[in-house]
């Protein structure tokens, strides 16, 4: 991204501050912003934690990053600060109001909430419970913005996780790989971006020649790949070399499937149920609208993210995650 982007800028730049750098996305952002810090004004990291505490949850690229110490409820951490960026974890997605709330007293201008996912506004969204404090924080965000116009903001939309649904098994995959049950239908879209292209799309639109003002309001769809479902699983067999048999469940039946399986679920847990419910439903499709959203502010396809960043699409994804877990499945060895 540095390379295609780096002769570009003559505006005035951006002081950014970074919450939530200990998070996986957090920590890519981090390294991204830090390779960018010479086309930003100030770059710094926000924790309440001890400074050596933040030094060592942030990775090595935060430690390049400046790092304020300060509550997250506190006006005075966002002082000196034009824009806030919000990679926060989804249980604490909800206490963004309140942060959101101090970083506008302690001056800040624009803001980028922690969805980078779904459309919150698409109907099969707003029915599940998993998206509804993303929702709420955008509708708070959006009544400080009615209210103020120097206040804008940043809703970058980017699908599913492609990582995410290899790690978390979103797709249902069996133990061996060649079974799979799957919530909803065959030929339902998903658009699907690998989080290290989410981290590259956020700081790229942060640079002056994508966000010429602090109070503009951007709905920005970015995606690696948009397909049918059933790609997704043609993708991963094709790699295996071995043929994968889907079995779609309707939603109503999902429910019951949920209570037998609560027990199992991982580390991401509880958001598996809604994200898979979702995904099957075609509710992470994204739209390539024209003109503007409804009431809310300008929209963009992405396409200027895409071509300067080439996104890894599914097929790449799918790929270098089996490459890389090949000496832990006995199907990856065969040929």
């Amino acid at each position: 991204m540095a390379d295609h982007l780096k002769h570009r800028h003559s505006r005035m730049t951006y002081s950014i501050l970074l919450l939530g750098a200990s998070t996986s996305l957090g920590r890519k952002v981090s390294k991204c912003l830090a390779t960018h810090a010479q086309y930003l004004t100030r770059i710094a990291v926000l924790s309440p934690g001890a400074d050596a505490d933040i030094r060592e949850e942030g990775g090595d690229a935060s430690n390049r990053l400046e790092h304020i110490v300060g509550r997250l409820n506190d006006p005075t951490s966002y002082q000196g600060f034009d824009i806030v960026v919000s990679t926060i974890d989804d249980d604490d997605s909800a206490a963004q109001k309140e942060y959101f709330d101090a970083a506008i007293v302690g001056g800040v201008r624009h803001f980028y909430p922690a969805e980078y996912g779904a459309d919150l506004t698409h109907e099969l969204v707003r029915d599940q419970p998993y998206f509804a404090d993303k929702i709420s924080v955008r509708e708070h965000l959006e009544a400080y913005a009615q209210t103020d116009a120097s206040l804008g903001y940043t809703y970058l939309i980017t699908g599913v996780s492609a990582d995410l649904l290899l790690e978390a098994n979103l797709l249902s995959l069996s133990e061996q790989k060649a079974t799979a049950t799957h919530v909803g239908y065959p030929d339902a879209l998903v658009s699907v971006t690998h989080s290290d292209d989410v981290a590259q799309a956020i700081v790229a639109s942060l640079l002056p020649d994508y966000l010429t003002s602090l109070n503009t309001k951007r709905h920005i769809r970015f995606a690696g790949s948009t397909l049918p479902v059933s790609a997704l699983y043609d993708a991963i067999s094709y790699v295996l070399r071995h043929p994968i048999e889907v079995t779609y469940q309707t939603p109503d039946a999902s429910y019951e499937s949920d209570k037998q399986l609560k027990g199992s679920y991982n580390e991401h847990s509880p958001k598996l149920p809604s994200i898979r419910r979702s995904l099957g439903l075609g509710a992470y499709r994204l739209q390539a609208p024209d003109g503007q959203e409804p009431g809310q502010g300008t929209t963009s396809s992405g396409k200027e993210y895409v071509e300067a960043l080439s996104p890894k699409n599914w097929a790449q994804v799918v790929h270098e995650h089996f490459m890389k877990t090949k000496d832990q499945s006995p199907t990856m060895k065969e040929g």
